[in-house]
């Protein structure tokens, strides 16, 4: 689709930016995937993150456009990455780096949130509460033949 409008100098190159860019909002979206309950909490988040964080690369609506502040930004090395693969000859090995240390980052604290509120999610049976051992396991009178309701 770009090479209608452009002719794209490195296609590999600009498919990895591209890629690395759904990686570090992947990784992002696992990270607020464990701590939002709701979906579509979720999805809203996701949404207006990447709008917000878009719209701050904008030299034409933005002010901080090229700021040295916006390359802790999730986009910013995918951006620059596609950039340079899009325009130029150059690999943009860097752009490609800081996407996947993002992917990396959010995914491991992703599974540090989740181990958190995991870890002591196990339900003690009768035997181990010190209730009757006989009945460990077994299920209560009212759901043994009982009609599902």
């Amino acid at each position: 689709m770009l090479s209608a409008f452009f002719p794209v100098r490195r296609p590999w190159s600009l498919a990895c930016a591209v890629g690395t860019a759904a990686l570090a909002y992947g990784g992002i979206g696992i990270l607020l995937g464990a701590l939002l309950r709701s979906e579509l909490a979720g999805v809203f988040v996701v949404v207006m993150a990447s709008m917000i964080d878009m719209g701050l690369h904008n030299p034409a609506a933005s002010q901080l456009a090229g700021g040295p502040s916006l390359r802790l930004l999730p986009m910013h090395g995918p951006t620059q990455a596609a950039l340079v693969s899009a325009f130029t000859t150059g690999f943009p090995a860097s752009g490609l780096l800081a996407g996947l240390t993002w992917w990396a980052v959010a995914t491991a604290a992703a599974f540090t949130v989740f181990h958190i509120r995991t870890r002591h999610g196990y339900v003690a049976t009768p035997a181990l509460r010190g209730g009757n051992p006989a009945r460990a396991g077994r299920q209560s009178p009212h759901e043994e033949g009982a009609p599902l309701r």
